[in-house]
């Protein structure tokens, strides 16, 4: 005999709002992971592009994870990789394996800069917590945070990232900015294989530190 309607009303009234609040926030968070691994997956089928029109840092100020102010022209006089994030981004941590690669192999003079698109979850705290999971050097490797609303401009007018509706869909490449504050080139530093496989990318990698260590070199 099947159940009656009402029970099966009664059974969706037990769910308490909190229990349809966090079903939402995982649905929202699947989705946004989703796009964001399809939108990487586009990048990556893209070979590491050189600016077609010279870009330049814009003026901003940003908050470390130390809580000082960190603005475009205190990033001047040394190159820089910069990367779009946020602490909680499954994709995001395969990222920053390579930014401790590239820690590790190019030359003390080039930043890494990590900037993320969450600053509303990523406090200062959270960020240390980050940067120490992933044996950051601080001398060289920045988190910043700030008003979303800069970081979305900061990813537009210096890269020429698109502006999405939710930030958690950012960019997945790294990008190469020189001493002067230009973009140089970008690049996809994640291969993706079938289904749900990924993998850093040794080619992209390879060329951004050439790329970083001519840079240095004497002209």
């Amino acid at each position: 005999m099947s159940e009656s309607p009402a029970r099966d009303a009664s059974a969706t009234r037990g769910f308490s709002p909190a229990v349809w609040i966090a079903a939402l926030v995982a649905i929202a968070g699947a989705s946004a992971a989703f796009l964001t691994l399809a939108r990487g997956k586009r990048e990556a089928r893209e070979s590491a592009s050189p600016s077609e029109a010279p870009r330049r840092l814009p003026d901003f100020e940003l908050e470390s994870m130390t809580g000082a102010k960190v603005t475009a022209a205190a990033l001047r006089g040394r190159p820089c990789v910069v990367e779009f994030f946020f602490t909680t981004c499954p994709i995001c941590a395969l990222m920053n394996q390579g930014f401790q690669r590239l820690q590790r192999e190019l030359p003390p003079e080039v930043r890494l800069v990590s900037i993320t698109v969450d600053p509303e979850h990523d406090t200062r705290e959270a960020l240390q917590a980050y940067a120490a999971r992933h044996d950051a050097d601080p001398a060289r490797w920045l988190f910043l945070r700030g008003e979303l609303d800069t970081v979305c401009d900061v990813m537009e007018q210096g890269f020429g990232y698109l502006r999405a509706a939710n930030p958690a869909m950012h960019s997945l490449r790294f990008a190469l900015v020189d001493a002067d504050g230009e973009l140089v080139r970008t690049y996809a530093p994640i291969e993706f294989g079938e289904g749900d496989e990924k993998s850093l990318s040794e080619a992209e990698l390879g060329a951004l530190v050439r790329d970083a260590q001519q840079l240095l070199s004497p002209r």
